[in-house]
C-alpha cells in the first residue's frame, strides 16, 4: 500500500469539484437555452403558415434564446458568488455584460439592405 500525503488528495479533490462544478455550470446553461427556446417556441409555430417565416423565426429565436440562457447564466452565477469570492463575482459578471454589449453591437451594425432598383425600360426609350 502507497501512502500518500493529505495535501494531494485534498488538492486532488479540490480539482475535482472545481471540474465537476464547471460542468454542472455547463449544463445549467445548456438547460437554460433549452428552457428559452421552448418558451420562444410558438413563434415559429405561428409564423409556420408560411414555411419560410417559421424556419427563420426558429432560428432567430434560437439565437435570442441563447444570448438570454448566457446573460441569465452569469447573472446567477455571479450572484452566487458574491458572498464568497466577490472577485470572481464580479469577473463572471463582467464576462456577461461584455457578451451583452457585443450581442448589441453585432445587432446595431447591421444596416437594412438597400433595395435594387431596376432599371426602367420605358424611361431609357
Amino acid at each position: 500500500m502507497i501512502a500518500v500525503p493529505a495535501e494531494k488528495m485534498f488538492a486532488d479533490a479540490v480539482s475535482a469539484n472545481t471540474l465537476i462544478t464547471w460542468l454542472l455550470r455547463g449544463a445549467g446553461l445548456l438547460l437554460l437555452t433549452i428552457g428559452f427556446a421552448l418558451f420562444l417556441s410558438p413563434i415559429g409555430v405561428i409564423l409556420d403558415v408560411i414555411p419560410f417565416l417559421g424556419s427563420m423565426a426558429r432560428m432567430g429565436t434560437g439565437i435570442i434564446a441563447f444570448v438570454l440562457a448566457i446573460l441569465v447564466g452569469t447573472v446567477t452565477i455571479a450572484i452566487a458568488w458574491f458572498w464568497y469570492r466577490p472577485l470572481l463575482a464580479l469577473a463572471i459578471l463582467a464576462a456577461g455584460v461584455i457578451a451583452a454589449v457585443i450581442v448589441y453591437r453585432i445587432g446595431r451594425s447591421r444596416r437594412p439592405a438597400v433595395p435594387v432598383v431596376a432599371p426602367n425600360p420605358a424611361a431609357a426609350a
